[in-house]
């Protein structure tokens, strides 16, 4: 789901806007993308940053800009699974993550 607190581009790199997510239908976040000539036109997409239904990858669907060091940390996670004689058993250490606010990103 597109998030408007979030900070997206285009899949080919463009600079983009996000003015709302709550519209409805099928393209409910409404926006705008700036063209190589400088220009702004409006767009709108799927809930998913899709422009178009039909389920292929576009040059226009929306895409997450990565957070920047100062925005993000580092962090361990530990699955753990099962009891050994009543003692939690952690299976190992399995990927770092990026951590902004409460919401956990993969790097």
């Amino acid at each position: 789901m597109i998030d408007i607190n979030k900070k997206y581009t285009t899949r080919d790199g463009r600079e983009v806007k996000i003015y709302s997510v709550d519209n409805g239908g099928d393209y409910p976040v409404h926006g705008a993308l700036k063209y190589d000539n400088g220009a702004w036109m409006s767009e709108s997409w799927t809930d998913r940053g899709k422009l178009t239904t039909d389920g292929n990858d576009g040059a226009l669907d929306l895409v997450g800009i990565p957070l920047n060091d100062e925005e993000a940390r580092d962090v361990a996670l530990n699955f753990w699974h099962g009891r050994e004689n009543g003692t939690p058993v952690c299976d190992t250490l399995v990927a770092f993550v990026r951590q902004h606010g409460k919401q956990i990103l993969g790097l």
